[in-house]
């Protein structure tokens, strides 16, 4: 069964913004942010026992959306006649498939490019001919592209900085929040530390979409790490799940954000 595919929003990023001004004393208490937007609440029905219902896609300008079936086995890859579309050089015609197996579903690779696997909070490389089994919500990577897995639509987030000058610093998404900046601006609710130049005014934009919890796209002049090493591609959206982490800026300007939930 095909999902709905929606557009991707304009980038909105900046480079610059950011003076001399200090940043806000580290509290252990979060700030909740874009409290007072206004915005519908989204909701959608996903099926019991904690399956895993969308696929997200960041290659294309539109955000595509594919449910997740234990009966039919997914294929993605650069090529039809796959069912998921990754069309860049380091992906193979046929990549991988994800299968229901022995009552877990199973990502088995079939590309000597191998496959990069966020799952459980834990990063690991699926290798060619390998099969391993993914539970929950998760991040796979195909060549330079990402395409996230997930079971339970995140609605509230809380994030958190584990590394650099902001380390304690924490900030939680309220009840109507549907998009936010993470940057030097004086317009971020999430404000990072004006030192240095390698942290953009827009860095990363949250926007929550409406049939699968929150994504995150990089707006930057100097880029993103997420989960460790993946860089993530300037432009492209990005399932957020829990436990993955966003690394913004150079050297001794370095902040590093880990995701957290508020819905459990």
């Amino acid at each position: 069964e095909r999902g709905g595919v929606y557009r991707r929003m304009g980038n909105g990023g900046s480079t610059g913004g950011g003076g001399a001004k200090a940043a806000p004393p580290k509290s252990s208490a979060p700030v909740f942010i874009c409290d007072d937007t206004a915005s519908e609440m989204y909701t959608t029905k996903f099926d019991e026992g904690g399956i895993p219902k969308l696929l997200y896609c960041d290659e294309f300008d539109v955000f595509d959306t594919h449910n997740l079936s234990q009966k039919k086995t997914i294929m993605l890859g650069r090529e039809k006649p796959c069912d998921v579309l990754v069309t860049n050089s380091e992906v193979s015609k046929k990549h991988l498939t994800i299968s229901f197996d022995d009552g877990k579903f199973v990502v088995s690779t079939m590309s000597q490019f191998g496959t990069g696997l966020f799952n459980e909070e834990a990063t690991t490389v699926v290798a060619e001919n390998d099969a391993v089994p993914i539970s929950g919500s998760g991040l796979l990577k195909l060549g330079r592209s990402i395409v996230g897995f997930n079971s339970k639509k995140l609605e509230h987030l809380l994030i958190e900085v584990i590394d650099g000058d902001a380390k304690g610093r924490k900030w939680a998404t309220g009840p109507k929040a549907k998009s936010f900046y993470v940057g030097r601006s004086e317009e971020c609710p999430v404000k990072m530390p004006t030192a240095g130049s390698s942290i953009s005014g827009k860095h990363l934009e949250f926007q929550k979409h409406i049939d699968g919890g929150w994504t995150v796209m990089d707006n930057s002049t100097f880029g993103t790490l997420v989960c460790g090493d993946w860089p993530l591609r300037k432009g492209k959206r990005c399932l957020v799940v829990p436990g993955m982490t966003l690394e913004i800026g150079k050297e001794h300007q370095m902040q590093k954000l880990i995701i957290k939930t508020l819905d459990d």
